[in-house]
């Protein structure tokens, strides 16, 4: 593989478990961060974690809210009508905060209880060979 920047892998996957969405790949390291939006279940609860450390573990949430990221928090949960974009709490964005991972380091996000109905989970960043 070679170097590489933007979205680096992406998820919609739905169901109840946990969802490795990226993976760093052998000889590399990366610098990344995180966006999502995804539609709750009834009593779903959400959690990300960066190579096994979790970041947040939501409450149950409502059937039918969104639950999405911003550059300021890592989850926000609103009505579908609130996300409208027109200031940083309502624009879907990564999260400010960037992890470093080197070689076989995760990131992915784990629904409990019951199956989201949508999901867009991204992992965003630069991944760069390392010299050997």
């Amino acid at each position: 593989m070679s170097d590489a920047i933007g979205v680096l892998n992406a998820s919609a996957a739905v169901a109840v478990g946990t969802n490795i969405v990226y993976t760093v790949p052998a000889g590399h390291a990366a610098k990344v961060q995180f966006m999502y939006r995804g539609v709750a279940g009834a009593n779903s609860t959400l959690a990300v974690k960066i190579n096994g450390m979790t970041i947040f573990t939501t409450a149950a949430l409502t059937a039918a809210t969104v639950s999405y990221s911003t550059s300021t928090v890592a989850h926000k949960n609103d009505a579908a009508a609130s996300i409208v974009g027109s200031a940083v709490g309502t624009t879907i964005a990564p999260f400010a905060q960037t992890y470093m991972l080197s070689a076989d380091d995760t990131v992915s996000f784990v629904v409990g209880t019951l199956d989201f109905s949508s999901m867009d989970f991204q992992v965003i960043g630069t991944q760069v060979l390392l010299p050997t």
